[in-house]
């Protein structure tokens, strides 16, 4: 009886209007802009951060430089996965709204405070609060939205990070509506641009009560699944790493292995490779490769569909590749910066190359593991 109801209500809901499409547009806009903040301030530090360190300690040499970049590029990632859960508990209390505000005041504060830092642990201190204090990448952990990521990878070089999140933040304040249920205020939009967990939590205690939900390790039995989140692992791995390694070799002077690049040109060079990035999304995003990967997670979740509900699974796989992405993100700069170090400090094995060695045969083992990944079927969307 309780589906009946759901059934007619859904018959019976108005066509969406000209206006409803356009405030749609407009928190969809307002969520993208915020989007940007993260990859802004996690990338404005790089074309300066090696000639900062340089600065700061004149006594380390050019191949110890390394090393402390990526603890620098590394903190800020590891302040922000050991708060995640911490901000997803917060903004189902205070709403989803005041969390994103904070995240973005935090992100100006961040950065304001490493520019004018005077040593290296205040740099630390400053990437530091900027990783606890950014909460919009884990309230929109739901929405993921790479394209945004890649605008903001080409324009973190280039901008001033303390400004782009206030402006975000007046916007947000002005123009972002709340979907946490107890907190937004009423309005004639009868659906949220993005439905909230205890709005799905209300529309799910109308159906009768089904097995529990699905666990995490139970998922994890699924061999093709586990070979899923090994290449999104990997590859997140291997992008991050990478940035932090190219922004060290381009700023080592030659003489040390590097090319010797300046700041500015460090700058453009990032700059130019997140514009390709967002070419490669809007335009090459039906590649093979992604395609079986979409539809190996819809198999997926068809598998779990007829006893656990096909969006809970969803969200589960989703949190659990979330938090891979998180992890490697981690450790991934301050790996890549000190197998740097090593390699300068020993270039008499593979001629100081053994970092790009490594590299290459992480991202063949990478290519090897997505070679496991199988096609899934796409029925149930239809039924």
């Amino acid at each position: 009886m309780p589906l009946r109801m759901a059934d007619s209500d859904s018959d019976h809901r108005q066509p969406p209007t000209p206006g409803r499409n356009n405030r749609a547009k407009l928190q969809l806009l307002i969520l993208c802009l915020i989007r940007l903040c993260e990859p802004i301030s996690f990338t404005v530090i790089f074309p300066m951060v090696a000639f900062m360190v340089a600065e700061f300690n004149p006594t380390h040499s050019d191949k110890q430089v390394g090393f402390y970049c990526g603890a620098i590029e590394s903190i800020f990632s590891l302040a922000q996965f050991s708060t995640i859960i911490l901000w997803g508990e917060l903004s189902d209390r205070i709403g989803r709204k005041s969390v994103l505000l904070i995240g973005l005041i935090g992100v100006s504060i961040s950065t304001l405070a490493f520019g004018l830092s005077s040593s290296f642990w205040t740099m630390i201190l400053a990437r530091s609060i900027g990783g606890v204090l950014n909460a919009e990448n884990q309230a929109l952990a739901f929405s993921l939205l790479p394209t945004s990521f890649a605008v903001g990878s080409a324009i973190g070089p280039l901008l001033v990070a303390a400004i782009a999140p206030l402006l975000e933040f007046v916007m947000a304040t002005l123009w972002l509506n709340e979907t946490l249920p107890n907190k937004k205020s009423t309005n004639t939009e009868r659906e949220p641009l993005l439905q909230s967990l205890a709005d799905i939590d209300v529309q799910e205690s109308l159906v009768p009560p089904g097995p529990s939900p699905t666990k995490i390790l139970d998922l994890l039995k699924d061999r093709n699944l586990l070979v899923i989140l090994i290449s999104y692992s990997l590859l997140s791995f291997q992008h991050i790493s990478l940035e932090a390694l190219i922004v060290l070799f381009a700023s080592t002077p030659i003489k040390s292995g590097g090319i010797g690049f300046s700041s500015a040109d460090i700058g453009l060079a990032l700059s130019l490779s997140g514009v390709m990035s967002s070419y490669s999304l809007l335009f090459t995003s039906s590649l093979e490769v992604k395609t079986r990967i979409n539809k190996r997670v819809d198999q997926v979740s068809q598998e779990y569909h007829s006893q656990h509900g096909i969006l809970d699974v969803l969200a589960t796989i989703n949190g659990m590749a979330q938090s891979c992405g998180s992890f490697v993100r981690a450790i991934g700069p301050i790996t890549a910066s000190s197998l740097f170090a090593f390699s300068v400090l020993h270039q008499n094995f593979i001629d100081g190359n053994s970092v790009f060695l490594l590299f290459a045969c992480i991202a063949l083992g990478a290519f090897l593991n997505s070679l496991n990944i199988k096609d899934g079927l796409e029925q149930w969307r239809n039924t």
